[in-house]
């Protein structure tokens, strides 16, 4: 008899794992995940066992490979299970991270059975503080250069900077760096940094370019 589950959106998604025994098995919906520190994951399975039994009780091993996950002071008030089958855990920690495995037992003696290898939790911190600056900070004559560059502090590192203009779809460079030469007035506007890690991503605030024509500004200054 296979027992099928819904299966929730996922940060990371690999390839199934199933391992069956005599017809046994736990199937579950994804190899790894990769999860930030303070929030929300879900993962489901579907099992299989023998004709003729009952399923009497389903849970989620803790870390310990022995305890109800519910049971453990370490998550209070932190996991609940959809169904049976669905683990949901909140306010995640990097202590979090670890492999958990999904159990059921039925009505036959000795008849329990553990999904193995089970699915791996990497909890992490995305990239945060994430900031663009300008340089030359002063007054951006024409035809000047014009250096932008990103910072992020992350756990596992950046990966990818990918630099924006608002308003503009497409994006304008990739790299930590990104330098316009030989500037011109049309090149004014805010620009912003996307970083990018395994994890997932996120946007600096903007930088505001103000390009002057040479002429104008000597005129100003004279």
């Amino acid at each position: 008899m296979t027992k099928a589950v819904h299966v929730l959106g996922l940060l990371q998604i690999s390839v199934a794992v199933v391992l069956a025994q005599n017809g046994w098995e736990v199937k579950y919906t994804t190899q790894s995940i990769c999860a930030y520190t303070g929030s929300t994951v879900e993962i489901s399975c579907t099992y299989t066992y023998p004709s003729g039994l009952t399923v009497t009780s389903t849970f989620w091993l803790s870390p310990d490979g022995v305890t109800d996950l519910t049971q453990d002071q370490a998550y209070s008030g932190r996991v609940t299970y959809t169904g049976g089958n669905t683990l949901r855990i909140t306010d995640l920690r990097t202590s979090d991270s670890a492999v958990y495995r999904f159990r059921f037992i039925t009505d036959q003696a000795g008849g329990k059975y553990t999904g193995q290898p089970g699915f791996i939790l990497s909890v992490t911190d995305g990239p945060k503080n994430t900031r663009a600056t300008l340089s030359p900070s002063g007054e951006i004559v024409e035809g000047s250069l014009v250096t932008l560059t990103c910072s992020s502090d992350a756990n596992p590192p950046v990966d990818k900077y990918t630099w924006y203009k608002k308003k503009v779809t497409s994006p304008k460079a990739s790299g930590q760096s990104y330098s316009i030469a030989n500037i011109r007035s049309e090149d004014s506007g805010e620009y912003y940094c996307e970083a990018e890690n395994k994890c997932g991503r996120f946007n600096s605030s903007s930088v505001f370019v103000d390009v002057h024509c040479e002429y104008n500004l000597l005129s100003a200054l004279n």
